[in-house]
Order: C-alpha cells, then sequence, then structure tokens
C-alpha cells in the first residue's frame, strides 16, 4: 500500500505561513539564542551579566514587525536547567500591547522590580554592499 500525497490548495502554503505567525516560539537551547541575538546584532546583550553571582536579567523588543521577542538570561541557579538563556516570541496577530504589558508586568513583579517596564529597540542595521555584484552595462545597439 503506498502514500498517496493529496494536492494542496492553493493558499495552503499562506495558511501555514500565518499559522506560524500565530503560534508562540518559546526556545531554552543556549546556541540557538546566541544565534538569534546575533542575527538581530545584539551579541553581547547581556555582556554586564558576567559581573553578577546571580541574576536574571530580561529585554523585551517590541519594533519586530510580527512578534513581541523576549530574551531571557539566567545566572545562579542551583542546577544547570535553571541557568543559560531563552528566547520566546509572541505573535502581535493575538498578542495585543496591553496583554503584553500585562505579562511582562507580572513577570517584572515576580523578579521583584520596583520599577515601570519599558521596551527596548532592535537596532536597525545597514545593509552590506555586496562585492560580489558588478555594474551593469548598457549593449550599444547595433
Amino acid at each position: 500500500m503506498g502514500v498517496t500525497a493529496l494536492p494542496l490548495r492553493r493558499n495552503a502554503c499562506r495558511w501555514r505561513r500565518l499559522h506560524y505567525r500565530l503560534r508562540h516560539a518559546h526556545i531554552t537551547d543556549d546556541k540557538t539564542v546566541e544565534k538569534l541575538l546575533s542575527q538581530l546584532g545584539l551579541p553581547n546583550l547581556f555582556a554586564q551579566a558576567v559581573e553578577h553571582d546571580e541574576v536574571r536579567l530580561s529585554v523585551v523588543f517590541d519594533n519586530h514587525p510580527t512578534h513581541w521577542l523576549v530574551f531571557d538570561y539566567f545566572k545562579g541557579g542551583d542546577s544547570p536547567e535553571k541557568n543559560g538563556l531563552s528566547f520566546n516570541a509572541y505573535p502581535k496577530v493575538s498578542t495585543p500591547r496591553a496583554q503584553m504589558l500585562d505579562k511582562l508586568q507580572a513577570i517584572a513583579k515576580r523578579m521583584s522590580v520596583n520599577k515601570p517596564f519599558t521596551f527596548s529597540q532592535i537596532p536597525i542595521l545597514e545593509k552590506k554592499a555586496s562585492t560580489n555584484q558588478t555594474a551593469t552595462r548598457e549593449v550599444p545597439a547595433s
């Protein structure tokens, strides 16, 4: 008995992309989170954490076009699972700003933070010009 592939409807790929955008993403693998930070131009986001024996830092970005991006750094836990990096992406389509602020204020309260929560901004990096491109020349008409 063979497996038959069913033809996908024309909008199936669009639906999958939309479905992906509606889901919450959670990553706890340090290497993957470090790659995400590098791709966003933030490889040293938690550099100041080395000065502390025990710390939890959270940085949330609101200028990503589709998601609220939350990066956390944990250090000083009593087990390896309680130390390291984590990443959460909450879709803006299904998580309104007020709901996100409530969620973040609750996290800040659990961390005993007494000041209001503020969003950070992902730096806008200039696109590098490709070095393997040559200028296009017009070909004279014959």
